[in-house]
C-alpha cells in the first residue's frame, strides 16, 4: 500500500514509481553480470531475465501511460511552458518502450533462441539500461521543477486529475 503522502502528491507518486523500476533494472543486470563473470550460463539466467523484463515492460507502460494520459496534459495546462520537456520526456519513453518490447520478444521465445541470441540479449539490455538511466534523471529534475512551481490550487487540481490513474 502507497504511504498517504504518495497518494496525496501524485509528483511524489510518479517519483516513487523509479524505486521498483529501478530493482528490476538491477534484477536483469546482476542476472546478466552473472552470465558475463562465468557463474552461470544463458540458460541458467533465461526464465528470471524474461520474467523481470516482463515485469518491467508492464510496469513501465503503466508508469508512462499515468504521465502522457494525466500529468503531461496536465502540465501542459498549467505550465505551457514545460512543452518543449514533456516532448523530450515522451520521446524517451518511446525509445525506451520500443528497446523494452524487441527485449522481451527475445526473452519470451524459450530458452533456444534466448542462448542463440544471449548477445544480442546483453545488446540490447545495454542500451536500455542507459537510457534509462539517463531518463530517470532526467525525470526526477523534471519533477522536482514542476512540484516546487505548482501552486496549491494547482496541486488540488492535479490530485483531482490524478484521480483513477494512481
Amino acid at each position: 500500500m502507497l504511504a498517504p503522502d504518495l497518494i496525496a502528491n501524485p509528483i511524489e507518486r510518479l517519483d516513487h514509481d523509479h524505486v521498483p523500476l529501478g530493482e528490476l533494472v538491477s534484477a536483469v543486470r546482476s542476472s546478466l553480470d552473472s552470465v558475463a563473470r562465468g557463474d552461470r550460463t544463458p540458460l541458467d539466467v533465461c526464465t528470471e531475465v524474461g520474467e523481470a523484463v516482463a515485469q518491467l515492460h508492464d510496469d513501465l507502460l503503466e508508469h508512462f501511460g499515468r504521465e502522457e494520459e494525466g500529468f503531461f496534459p496536465f502540465l501542459l495546462e498549467a505550465l505551457p511552458d514545460v512543452a518543449g520537456r514533456l516532448s523530450y520526456l515522451s520521446s524517451a519513453h518511446d525509445t525506451l518502450c520500443g528497446t523494452l518490447a524487441r527485449l522481451n520478444y527475445l526473452a519470451s521465445r524459450g530458452p533456444g533462441a534466448f542462448i542463440e541470441q544471449f548477445r544480442q540479449v546483453e545488446a540490447l539490455f545495454e542500451r536500455f539500461e542507459a537510457a534509462y538511466v539517463e531518463h530517470a534523471r532526467d525525470e526526477r529534475a523534471f519533477l522536482r521543477d514542476v512540484d516546487r512551481r505548482l501552486d496549491h490550487a494547482q496541486r488540488a487540481a492535479l490530485l483531482e486529475a490524478a484521480r483513477g490513474l494512481l
